[in-house]
């Protein structure tokens, strides 16, 4: 017998169950970090919505000038936080003023960025303040 025929073994079923694990793994890391991208972000229909609360509320002021308002609470706030949080400006008292041109998507305020904005002190040995 000069040629021996080897015959090729198969995965076992625990070679299988090793790769149906790992791509389950990969997949509810995925799932986990997709999803927790999508809860931290403002949308532009949430920026509508409150832009529309906005409007009315102008309107609402035409005829009755001390109206509070009510709708601005629910359409500028999202899990209890103000969609414009962390800018240094409020959406909510912005609808309720009736501004809504001033609802829109803007900078984070970070301090150390080299620019001084929003409700930012300028310190004398803040890294903001080398810009004035």
């Amino acid at each position: 017998m000069m040629f021996e025929e080897k015959k090729a073994k198969a995965q076992g079923s625990l070679e299988y169950l090793v790769i149906i694990a790992a791509v389950l793994a990969i997949s509810a890391v995925v799932v986990y970090f997709m999803a927790g991208a999508t809860k931290s972000q403002v949308s532009s229909t949430n920026f509508a919505k409150c832009k529309k609360a906005a409007s009315a509320c102008a309107n609402s002021h035409l005829l009755s000038p001390n109206d509070p308002c009510i709708n601005c609470e629910k359409a500028c706030v999202i899990n209890g936080i103000d969609i414009l949080n962390g800018t240094g400006v409020s959406a909510v008292d912005l609808c309720k003023q009736g501004k809504s041109d001033e609802i829109y998507q803007r900078k984070l305020i970070v301090c150390g960025d080299g620019i001084v904005q929003g409700d930012e002190v300028c310190d004398s040995d803040s890294v903001d303040c080398s810009t004035l």
